[in-house]
This record gives structure tokens, sequence and C-alpha cells, in this order.
């Protein structure tokens, strides 16, 4: 089985790109010593390192591609709503067309529609079998005030509902896909700087100040959210997953960046033991370590995914 692909560093992403520029800038500064220290590291690699920093800086922010599925969402649910006033509307002339049969009613699907309605996969095998029995009894609905052209209009409908469900159903898979290519080429770029860093501290073994300035600093600046740290992630199905261990009277901003509801606890454990916190999807929450475990115990942040066949996915800002 595959291994889920992980960011290589923490903090968030805009500031380790940010943290890269700059340390290619001081790279550049002296770069002859660079090169001296290591042939590899000359202008064709400060060229190739810019590059995957422009990467770093274009890649698809996540919450793009939620947006995606939001938007497909709106489309399942618009061919649904047309589905079911559709029902409504055969109902009607069924009931008037066979008002003593409850049989007949029946095969329409009468008393199937509430089994249904909230699900667009059995919508679809309904709505076929509605079309089929309304062919069947065309003349008679016809003669109480139906019409063929509305008739056909389920074909139209369920042909919708097939297409829309079946774009969401794609979008959704390839969420976690396009994350990953996101992470990697972030990874990319991290990864160069670390080159630089540890290259760094042998160029500079005798200046400790030069050696500070290749440091990488997963915390913003001051003045921009110091003392934060930014996880994200994914949780399998039928999931329980630690995050990250979290100190104490920290301040942690959870978010919930997938389509499914999700749970977080600061249990003493890997397991999702203590106060529970919903969040469902596109929701984010403010919650004191204080908060989540009133008894002091907790230091191991757990998300919980109980959806049986999606993936979840996760954003969590931790303030100190």
């Amino acid at each position: 089985m595959a291994n889920e692909i992980k960011r290589l560093y923490r903090g968030s992403d805009a500031h380790m790109a940010a943290s890269s520029r700059v340390t290619r800038t001081l790279m550049l500064d002296d770069l002859p010593a660079f090169t001296a220290f290591d042939s590899t590291i000359d202008s064709a690699f400060a060229t190739e390192w810019l590059a995957k920093i422009v990467a770093a800086d274009s890649v698809v922010r996540d919450d793009v591609v939620i947006d995606e599925v939001v938007e497909t969402t709106e489309y399942v649910s618009g061919a649904m709503k047309r589905a079911k006033r559709k029902y409504h509307q055969v109902k009607y002339f069924v009931q008037k067309a066979f008002p003593e049969s409850v049989g007949i009613q029946g095969q329409f699907g009468l008393n199937d529609y509430m089994d249904v309605r909230r699900n667009t996969e059995e919508m679809v095998t309904f709505m076929t079998g509605m079309y089929d029995k309304c062919i069947q009894h065309k003349v008679i609905l016809i003669a109480k005030g139906y019409s063929q052209a509305r008739i056909d209009e389920i074909l139209d409908i369920k042909q919708a509902l097939i297409d829309t469900n079946n774009v969401q159903e794609a979008t959704k898979k390839d969420r976690p896909k396009r994350t990953e290519d996101r992470i990697i080429i972030l990874n990319d770029c991290y990864s160069v700087m670390a080159l630089i860093n540890a290259a760094a501290q042998l160029v500079y073994e005798d200046d400790y100040a030069k050696q500070n300035q290749f440091v990488y600093d997963p915390s913003p600046a001051s003045g921009e959210d110091n003392g934060s740290d930014e996880l994200t992630g994914t949780v399998n199905p039928s999931s329980t997953k630690t995050i990250t261990m979290v100190d104490e009277d920290a301040t942690l901003t959870l978010s919930n960046t997938g389509t499914i509801k999700l749970f977080f606890y600061l249990s003493a454990s890997d397991d999702a033991i203590g106060e529970e916190v919903m969040l469902l999807a596109g929701e984010t929450i403010v919650k004191t370590t204080s908060e989540m475990s009133p008894d002091g115990d907790g230091d191991h942040l757990v998300v919980k995914n109980t959806n049986p066949t999606e993936t979840g996915n996760y954003s969590v800002v931790i303030n100190l």
C-alpha cells in the first residue's frame, strides 16, 4: 500500500516559499563561496531553485479545489430538485388517472419515493422506472391532461442526475491527488532550501552570525502571527489519526477543509477520547487547549473520520 505523502516542513506554505526566496537571495550574495564548497551549487542551480519557488507560489490552493467540489454539489442538488418536481408532477396525473388503484400508483413509485429522494444513484433508478410506467400508460395520462413532451423530460432529468453525479464523484476523487501533487511541489522547494541551509553551516563554519542566516524558522516574522504553526492533512475513511502533540496553553484553529464531517479531540493517547469537537464540511472553530481538555491531560490532537468511504481533509493552526 502506498504511503501518504506528507509535508517535510512545519509552518504555512506561504511562509516556507517566502523563506526559500530569502535564503536564495542570501546564497546569491556569496555564490562563489557555495560553488567552491559544492561545485553543483552554481548559477544554473540558482535558476532551477527559482523555478521551484515560483512553482511553490503558483500551485493551486486547496480551498480552490474545495470550491470546485461545492460547485459540483450545487449542480447535483439542482438536478435532484428537478427530479423531485417531476415526481410530484407525475404523481398528480397518476392519482388523477388511477384514483382507485393503489397498486397501479405503486408501480409509478408513489410508495417508494420517500426512501430514494435523498440518494442520487437510487433516484436515477427510480426515474427510469417512472418513465417506463409513464410510457406504458401514456394514453390515459395524456387523456387526463399530461403530455408526451413532459413524459420525455423524465429522461432528460435522469441523464442530468447521472452526469452531475459523475462529475461530483470524479472531483471528490481527484482532490486527494491534486493535494498530493501540491505537496510534492512544495516539498521540492523546501528540500532545496534545506540543502543550502545545511551547506551554509559548513561554508560558514567559523561565522556563527552567517550560519544563523541560513536556518529555517517555521514561525512567521514578528507581527505576522508569531508563534503559529499550520498543519494540513488527510484522514482516511473510518479512521482515527493523531495530527500532532500540543503544548499547554495553546489556541487551536480547527478547520474542516473537506466535504464530510470530522471530529477533533485533545486526548491523552492516540485514541479519540475526551471532549469532542465536531466540524461540518467547510467549518472552522477556535478552541483553547483548556477547553478541549479541561483536566489538562490531553496533549494528542486527534482527528476522527467516521465516513466509511470518503477521505477527510483538515487544517490546524496552533498559536502558542
